[in-house]
């Protein structure tokens, strides 16, 4: 599995914005994942929080990360997304 950077982009102080984060499964195997996220004040996924991720063998998904800046400039606004499973561990920076 690969690591995905985000860069840079402008947003309006103290508003959501919303990326992408493309997970694929090149595997064979059906894999549940369930996220954390290591900077929780200023980011978030959109998703059923009681549920895993599903992924299929052989396929991707899109899961929407938002982000809410608390303070102006770069401030802490860095955060790691791992993607736990029983089969493997994603990470995403």
């Amino acid at each position: 599995m690969e690591c995905v950077c985000f860069t840079s982009f402008f947003f309006p102080c103290f508003r959501w914005t919303k990326q992408t984060i493309v997970l694929s499964n090149p595997t064979d195997e059906l894999l549940e994942l369930t996220p954390t996220i290591s900077n929780s004040n200023n980011f978030s996924l959109e998703r059923d929080n009681e549920r895993p991720l599903v992924l299929r063998p052989h396929s991707e998904i899109e899961v929407p990360i938002h982000f809410m800046p608390s303070t102006l400039g770069q401030g802490d606004h860095l955060a790691k997304v791992i993607f736990h499973s029983e089969q493997v561990i994603i990470t995403k920076d």
